[in-house]
């Protein structure tokens, strides 16, 4: 009997050393993932402190590509208030979710840092990392008991990697048994961006510009498809100067663009812009592919506008069928001066050498509202030529000469107001302009003719008086 409880009893002390060594033996934990660009970075890093890898950062108002110029493109006098992009951007949200922790460019070495709470130091055997198996003697210089370090390059494709880690063997130096750390804390999976070496870019072409619409074909390129279509992550947007009119959302490939009810004779702003993650750190950014300007034609346009002196001609010719001529106005200064309202396209009786300024005005509807706007230009009359006179004088006696008038007037402008005989300090006498002869002088004396004469350049400035001399000493 006391045999019996001597083995119990041995047998109870077994079993509490046993448990009470089993409670001494913590098992190693399992506490996360980091990666990091550099095998320093990698041992300084902890499952709580890690370092993202950063790629180059790209403007984010720059499209990646070159896209081509085509017709309706230039803007060589942007009269916005600032353009589309200054009121689109601002409204336009990102996604802030930063699903991704790590960065990397393509083939790039990255370092994995696999962390472990593992108080006893038990010695590490290997692990499965994306269902390969790593032994210790594949993990990094400096690698210790609770940092594995294994270095693994980021590949040669783009978008997101993962690195996921299935179990982790170490030795139990109590029993000397292999077993498993335990998992079930610490993120399994860690996420690194391969930075994409093509972002998305557009082509505009077959650019069509009418009175009151506009067309064109789009294509969009998107190698890696990195733009979330389905929640129109990249449209089209068309800015009148003041608000946003219109937004088309794109899609993948060609895109057949078709606005309609635009105002006549006005400029527009489309730009295409997009949002997305190009995975190089700085999450999804607000990318602007293209960005250009279009004016919508006139109903009607001015041709053939001359001048001569006194007069302006025009022509005009109508595009499509809406529209509807109002009146001709002919303005000075701002001023209107003339108006046709018929058939008649010439305006006449003008000033010369003056500027004056056309415009035609044309109304037309787009559903309920209706508009009224002119097309205008510039131009100016033709100048009159300021004419020249001078005097001679011929067959001098003892008391008679001749005097002769010659003048220039290509435009017939030029009026003799008077022509008078001066000798030394008598009253000026008027000569008979019929007669070109003067007479019953004395001899022996200095006569001078004086002609005085005016004209009047039809530009505004009145009449110019003008004299021309000549004496003679008989």
């Amino acid at each position: 009997m006391n045999k019996i409880k001597s083995a119990l009893y041995l047998i109870f002390i077994l079993t509490c050393a046993l448990a009470l060594s089993a409670c001494t033996s913590k098992t190693p934990k399992y506490t996360g993932m980091t990666v990091s660009d550099s095998l320093s970075g990698a041992l300084e890093t902890s499952s709580e402190s890690s370092s993202k890898i950063k790629g180059i950062n790209k403007n984010i108002f720059v499209a990646d590509e070159e896209t081509p110029t085509v017709p309706g493109d230039d803007n060589p006098d942007n009269d916005f208030d600032g353009n589309a992009t200054d009121v689109i951007i601002p409204s336009i949200s990102v996604d802030t979710t930063d699903d991704v922790s790590y960065y990397a460019n393509l083939n790039e070495d990255i370092y994995i840092t696999v962390h472990i709470n593992n108080p006893e130091n038990y010695v590490i055997l290997r692990f499965t990392l994306n269902g390969t198996v790593y032994q210790s003697y594949q993990f990094e210089d400096g690698s210790d008991s609770e940092n594995l370090v294994l270095k693994v390059n980021s590949g040669s494709n783009c978008g997101i990697a993962e690195y996921t880690i299935d179990s982790i063997k170490y030795i139990d130096d109590s029993d000397n048994e292999t077993k498993d750390v335990d998992m079930t804390d610490g993120n399994q999976t860690v996420k690194v961006g391969i930075e994409y070496d093509h972002v998305p870019f557009v082509s505009v072409s077959d650019i069509t510009i009418g009175t009151s619409s506009f067309s064109a074909s789009v294509f969009v390129t998107d190698v890696y498809d990195i733009v979330d279509y389905e929640n129109s992550k990249i449209n089209l947007y068309l800015y009148d100067g003041e608000s946003v009119v219109n937004t088309i959302a794109l899609v993948k490939g060609e895109n057949t663009i078709n606005i309609d009810s635009l105002e006549m004779g006005k400029k527009y702003e489309y730009c295409i812009i997009s949002v997305y993650d190009k995975l190089d750190g700085n999450g999804e950014q607000k990318v602007v592919l293209k960005d250009n300007y279009f004016t919508t034609s006139d109903a009607y346009k001015l041709l053939d506008v001359t001048s001569d002196k006194t007069s302006i001609s025009f022509d005009y010719s109508k595009e499509g069928d809406l529209g509807s001529l109002v009146s001709v106005y002919l303005l000075k200064d701002g001023e209107v001066v003339q108006e046709i309202a018929d058939d008649s396209k010439v305006f006449n009786s003008l000033l010369s050498n003056n500027e004056y300024e056309l415009r035609l005005y044309y109304d037309y509807s787009i559903g309920e509202t209706s508009y009224t706007q002119y097309v205008s230009c510039e131009i100016s009359t033709l100048s009159k030529i300021a004419p020249t006179l001078s005097v001679s004088v011929s067959d001098e006696t003892q008391t008679s000469f001749k005097y002769t008038v010659s003048r220039t007037d290509p435009d017939s402008i030029l009026s003799i107001s008077k022509i008078e005989l001066l000798h030394e300090g008598d009253e000026a006498v008027s000569l008979d302009q019929s007669t070109s002869l003067v007479s019953s002088l004395l001899s022996n004396n200095s006569y001078t003719v004086k002609i005085t004469y005016t004209y009047d350049l039809n530009d505004g400035e009145g009449v110019h008086t003008e004299t021309e001399t000549i004496s003679s000493t008989i």
